[in-house]
C-alpha cells in the first residue's frame, strides 16, 4: 500500500504568538503538515511561489500586502493552492473580499478548534467553507454583490 503525502498547508499572519499557536494545532496531524509561515503578505505570496502548498491559511489585515491582495496573486500563479481567511473580522466587506480574491474558506480566529481542522479538510477536498457566524451575512451580501462564484471556473 502506497504511504498518503500529507497536505501541505503555509499558514500566514502578523502576530507572532498567534501563528505559533496555529502551527501547534498541526504539529501531530497524520494529515497536514505546516511546511512554512509568512509574517506579511509579500512574504505569503513568495513562499508560496517556491513551497508549493496545497492550503494556505491567511490573515486578511498584513502590513506589505493584505491578505486578500496576496491571495488573488498566489492564484495568479497557481490556480490549485485553495486559500482559506483565518480572521478576526467579520465586516461585510472583508467577507466580499475575500472570496472576490478568491478564497474558498472564510473562519474567524475565535472559532472552535474543530471547525479549523474541519474547514481545512473540507477546502483541500475543493469545496467551500465558511464558518457559522458569517455564513447569515453571507447569504444576504451575495445576493446584493456583484460576485457569482458560479460563474467562476473551477479548477
Amino acid at each position: 500500500m502506497e504511504p498518503r503525502h500529507k497536505i501541505k498547508v503555509l499558514i500566514a499572519d502578523d502576530h507572532e504568538l498567534f501563528l505559533d499557536g496555529l502551527k501547534g494545532f498541526f504539529v501531530n496531524s497524520d494529515i497536514y503538515e505546516v511546511i512554512g509561515q509568512a509574517f506579511n503578505g509579500e512574504e505569503l505570496v513568495a513562499r508560496a511561489k517556491v513551497l508549493r502548498p496545497h492550503i494556505v491559511l491567511t490573515d486578511l489585515r498584513m502590513p506589505l500586502m493584505a491578505g486578500a491582495a496576496a491571495i488573488k496573486a498566489m492564484i495568479s500563479t497557481d490556480p490549485s493552492i485553495k486559500c482559506i481567511v483565518l480572521t478576526s473580522y467579520e465586516n461585510d466587506f472583508s467577507i466580499i473580499e475575500a472570496l472576490e480574491a478568491g478564497a474558498k474558506g472564510y473562519i474567524t480566529k475565535n472559532m472552535p478548534k474543530k471547525e479549523l481542522f474541519a474547514a481545512t479538510e473540507q477546502v483541500s477536498r475543493g469545496y467551500p467553507y465558511y464558518c457559522m457566524s458569517p455564513s447569515s451575512k453571507m447569504v444576504r451580501l451575495l445576493a446584493q454583490s456583484a460576485f457569482h462564484p458560479s460563474l467562476r471556473q473551477h479548477k
